[in-house]
């Protein structure tokens, strides 16, 4: 895009909305975090075309006791959405909720961020606030390793956007989940007591998220992806 272009877009008022998980996914296509973090899965991410596999979607209805319990078991097993979970499954997402009778569930946010170049109107969803403190919930098919969330932008986005100091990721292990769902049960699987991992703000928190808008906006103009971002007046 020419300089004059640039010049437009900095004279409008308009903001374009981005959530906290794509800037994330750019940070990840942006260092290489894997071999599947390409250019062709952020724009993907941007456009809404991610398609669930199951491990998503037995993460989700984990989430969904936590968030949103209003069921109870049957003869030991759950039914949460597509799954029917075991007690070995959903024990565990119960629990996590005695133990936080005070947070305030799926709890919206968005901020501006003034680029160089452009407005971003960044949204986002925590999975729970909890008093001063951030919670995210998070369903893991491996060992959970702290760095692996450390050097996450999510954690640092929220921290920025609600003005607090702590967030904590609440990761729970998923262990022998099988390679194929047998009439909604994922046969063998369970889940460990959550791994809790705490994130603090620091002193150069904000400059770090500017500069990762920044180089998300100029990306965004370099290869004239604009027009895939909502505008808003």
């Amino acid at each position: 895009m020419n300089t004059q272009s640039i010049e437009r877009i900095k004279d409008t008022d308009i903001k374009y909305k981005v959530s906290v998980s794509v800037l994330e996914k750019f940070r990840r296509f942006q260092t290489g975090a894997t071999e599947y973090d390409t250019e062709q899965a952020l724009l993907d991410t941007i456009m809404g075309k991610f398609v669930p596999n199951d491990k998503v979607k037995f993460g989700s209805a984990i989430h969904k006791i936590i968030e949103r319990f209003n069921r109870e078991a049957y003869n030991g097993e759950m039914y949460v959405d597509d799954f029917i979970l075991s007690s070995e499954q959903y024990r565990q997402a119960l629990e996590y909720r005695k133990q936080h009778p005070l947070m305030i569930h799926e709890v919206p946010i968005s901020k501006v961020y003034q680029t160089r170049d452009l407005q971003l109107l960044v949204t986002g969803r925590a999975d729970g606030i909890e008093g001063v403190e951030i919670r995210d919930i998070k369903a893991k098919f491996s060992l959970p390793l702290w760095s692996e969330y450390y050097v996450s932008y999510q954690w640092r986005f929220y921290l920025s956007m609600f003005g607090l100091d702590t967030f904590w990721y609440d990761i729970f292990e998923v262990r022998d989940f099988p390679p194929a769902i047998i009439n909604g049960r994922a046969i063998g699987a369970y889940v460990l007591e959550p791994e809790s991992f705490q994130c603090l703000r620091y002193d150069a928190l904000e400059d770090d998220v500017l500069t990762l808008c920044n180089d998300f906006a100029e990306f965004m103009i370099r290869k004239n992806y604009l027009n895939l971002l909502t505008k808003i007046k």
